[in-house]
Parts: C-alpha cells; sequence; structure tokens
C-alpha cells in the first residue's frame, strides 16, 4: 500500500505549493490522532463458518475416512483495537478552507471466535479457538469549506489497506488459515456543524457518505490455494461528535466518538452465493495538534 500511496501524499503537497503565497497565509497544524474502536465485523463468523466445515471435513476423513464424524460450530464475539498516526492540517487567514492530510499508519485489531469442535466416535468436544487479526492502514485526505460562522461542507479520498489473518490454534498450537487482503479507494464528502460553547471549547458534529471501491485477495493454507474475487462498489457512512479544547495559545486537544459503516459485496461470476459482509468500527478518538501561523 506503501507505494501506492505515495502519489496521493505528493499530490497534496503539490497543491499546497501551487498556491499563490499571497493566499497562503493562514494556521498550519500538525500533531497526531487515534481512534480507539470496537470492531463489530462480519468477516470473522463468515470465515469461521468456512473453516469449521474444511476443518471438520479434513479431521474426519484423516482421521476416520469418512466426511462426517466430526463437526464444528463457532460464534465470533466482537473485537478491539485502535488506528493512529500523525496529522497536518492547513486553515486559510479567512478560516473558510480547511485542507488535512491524515497518515494512519499504526494499528492493532483482534477478534475472538468461540469454537465447539466435536468428534462424534470419541463423544468429546475437542479445545479449538480462532482468532482473526486485522492490521488497517489508512490515507485520508479531506478539503473543507465553510458555508456559514457554524456550517461547513467537506469532500475527500480515504485510501484504506485491511489486512485480516485468521487462525486456528488446536491444542496449544496456532497454525494459519486464511489471509484475507482488502485493498479500498473510498471518495467521500458531507456536512459538519460546530458551536463554540467558550472562547476555548468547540462542540461539533460531521457525518459523510463513503463510496468504496475494494479489491479482494485471499489465500486459504488448508489447501494452498490462493486467489482474488472482483466485487461491488458499495456506500458506506461515516459519523463523528467531538470537543475542542484550546489548551493554550498554539495547542488544541479534541476528544470524541466516531462511527463508521461499511459493507462488502462480492460480485464475481466463478463465485457465486458469496455472502454480503458488514463491517463496523465505533469508538473513542483523541487528538492534538499544534498551530503554527504562517504567512500573511
Amino acid at each position: 500500500m506503501l507505494k501506492r500511496s505515495v502519489p496521493v501524499v505528493i499530490a497534496v503537497i503539490l497543491i499546497l505549493a501551487l498556491v499563490p503565497a499571497s493566499l497562503r497565509a493562514g494556521t498550519l497544524m500538525v500533531g497526531g490522532k487515534a481512534w480507539f474502536a470496537l470492531w463489530d465485523s462480519e468477516w470473522g463468523q463468515k470465515l469461521a463458518e468456512l473453516a469449521d466445515f474444511e476443518i471438520a471435513t479434513f479431521y474426519s476423513y484423516l482421521t476416520y475416512e469418512t466426511y462426517t464424524d466430526a463437526k464444528a460450530t463457532s460464534k465470533a464475539e466482537t473485537g478491539k483495537g485502535f488506528l493512529a498516526g500523525p496529522l497536518v492540517s492547513y486553515q486559510t487567514d479567512d478560516r473558510l478552507w480547511t485542507m488535512s492530510l491524515a497518515v494512519m499508519w499504526f494499528s492493532s485489531f483482534s477478534q475472538d471466535i468461540k469454537s465447539t469442535f466435536y468428534d462424534y466416535n470419541l463423544a468429546a468436544s475437542l479445545p479449538f479457538k480462532y482468532d482473526l487479526k486485522l492490521s488497517r492502514k489508512e490515507i485520508d485526505v479531506a478539503v473543507a469549506r465553510s458555508l456559514t460562522e457554524n456550517l461547513r461542507i467537506f469532500a475527500g479520498f480515504k485510501r484504506q489497506s485491511l489486512e485480516n489473518r485468521f487462525t486456528a490454534t488446536v491444542e496449544g498450537t496456532e497454525y494459519k488459515v486464511y489471509d484475507v487482503n482488502l485493498d479500498v479507494n473510498i471518495p467521500t464528502a458531507g456536512l459538519g456543524f460546530a458551536v463554540p460553547i467558550s472562547e476555548s471549547v468547540v462542540v461539533g458534529i460531521q457525518a459523510g457518505v463513503l463510496y468504496a471501491m475494494s479489491k479482494f485477495k485471499y489465500k486459504d493454507y488448508l489447501t494452498n490455494y490462493k486467489d482474488s474475487i472482483k466485487m461491488e462498489n458499495t456506500i458506506g457512512y461515516n459519523a463523528e461528535a467531538a470537543l475542542t479544547f484550546l489548551v493554550a495559545e498554539s495547542i488544541a486537544i479534541q476528544g470524541g466518538y466516531r462511527y463508521q459503516y461499511m459493507k462488502f459485496e462480492f460480485d464475481d461470476p466463478e463465485y457465486p452465493g458469496m455472502p454480503k459482509i458488514k463491517d463496523t468500527f465505533h469508538g473513542i478518538t483523541v487528538s492534538a495538534v499544534y498551530m503554527i501561523p504562517i504567512g500573511g
């Protein structure tokens, strides 16, 4: 993803560089942002159901030379984790325009799946556990235009890399089962509303629409098979409410709550009947920026 994301960052820098110096007067803000989120995803459940079938089938055949002497059932729990990275933004001196770039490069998400593996011949359950771990990387570029003192409109582009690793732990030994990787290009647009409640505190809310264009690749370690599957473009949603505090003349911190919903749908005639996957993140956001007056 890094090589494919470099042109996005370069484009932002060039746009700022080409703006006439007389119009570049404003405020540069540099800092960082983090999102501590619950991960309510159907990926874990769907992968567990597929693994249940494959593992039980292989176990039955290798142990008893039949396909019906074992069964596995699983239920995925809500996952959790974080996403964090540096943030830089620029606001014009008249406060009409704001441009921002966030490189959310550090993350760790995991989802536990409770499993029961039953051997009919032994009339006993065997110790079994699944885990789904997600490495999520995201570059987020946005431009906002104030329409009134409190209302603004924004548009942007997100590029996400979602690397899912699904593993099974049997009698204390962990085995790789599936790798599921998505590269997602996401144009976005929406509205934001902010109201100052004191000289140093602002409450704001924003909501937007996501248009996800996804590429999907997977590897099945049980069969040593890998392939890519065509996907449909889908609509998602993003909303965030936050409080911003000016704690010093040049330092602002923000705390809030963000919700993001996306849906993934397959559209490949070679893989009919593939399930639709709902993927939701929601949780607490925190950020801090240092403000630097420039130009003039």
